[in-house]
């Protein structure tokens, strides 16, 4: 994490082990998806879902090695530093443009629930992201303007709801006051807040075209 510690690139060891744990709990998130042979997206029918997945864990890749050597080095110096900030904001931006793809096929009709669990773990990546301060406030909100990215989260809660509890007997009924009271607890709703009201009141107004 990258908290008090941003601006020299330190970081102490309670906050490597918490990254390095956090980082790996989404890694095997994704691993449930590849399953143990890790060909098997390569070699599977190109549907959608699996040239997302693909995309995905290239990503998850490229931001394992990055996040490797912020958290092996007990500082760094200074250009080394902002370059590695402009490396991550561009995995965040190629993460941002996935998300942006997945959108296109919650439509109409019954979206294949892997991909709703798929989008939830790229929204999770993203916030590991935020939460850990790898990505600046300011970085963060020209991205999210630019890709729209408030608007896809509040599909996909929609999404969640109305097709999720098709199959889990458990959810709570269908309605707008339900999903936005209880997704504010969804980590995501943190970071809106941290960017600002305008994003809270951009989730509420897309929400609502959907429900």
């Amino acid at each position: 994490m990258l908290s008090s510690t941003s601006d020299t690139g330190r970081f102490s060891e309670a906050q490597k082990e918490l990254m390095g744990e956090e980082w790996n709990s989404l890694r095997d998130e994704l691993k449930r998806f590849t399953g143990k042979n890790r060909l098997a997206i390569w070699t599977a029918k190109k549907s959608d879902f699996v040239l997302q997945l693909a995309q995905l864990n290239r990503l998850h890749g490229i931001m394992g090695e990055d996040l490797a050597i912020l958290k092996s080095s007990e500082s760094i110096r200074e250009q080394d530093y902002e370059d590695m900030r402009q490396k991550i904001k561009q995995h965040i931006e190629a993460l941002l443009s996935l998300l942006y793809q997945m959108s296109f096929h919650f439509e109409a009709i019954s979206p294949e629930l892997r991909l709703l669990d798929l989008q939830r773990l790229a929204f999770e990546t993203l916030y590991y992201f935020y939460k850990h301060n790898l990505i600046g406030q300011p970085d963060l909100d020209f991205l999210f303007t630019r890709y729209l990215t408030v608007g896809d989260f509040a599909q996909y809660v929609f999404q969640s709801y109305k097709f999720g509890q098709q199959v889990d007997t458990k959810s709570l009924p269908i309605s707008s006051k339900n999903s936005l009271k209880y997704w504010y607890y969804f980590p995501f709703m943190d970071m809106l807040e941290g960017l600002g009201e305008e994003h809270k009141k951009k989730f509420s107004t897309e929400y609502n075209k959907f429900g």
